[in-house]
């Protein structure tokens, strides 16, 4: 999935869903969101928060 330089990941061709994200900060903490509906133009709430640094 192509991530733009506008801080966008734009997804094409992948079926209608529900999806799974696996997410890593940069101190290599991982947060993984699964059954996430497809929901166009629209947002969706993750179900879990990075650790403070």
């Amino acid at each position: 999935m192509p991530h733009y330089t506008y801080n966008y990941f734009i997804l094409s061709g992948r079926g209608v869903g529900p999806y799974t994200f696996r997410v890593t900060d940069t101190l290599g903490n991982v947060l993984v969101d699964s059954a996430i509906p497809l929901t166009p133009n629209g947002d969706m709430s993750g179900s879990g928060q990075f650790p403070p640094p």
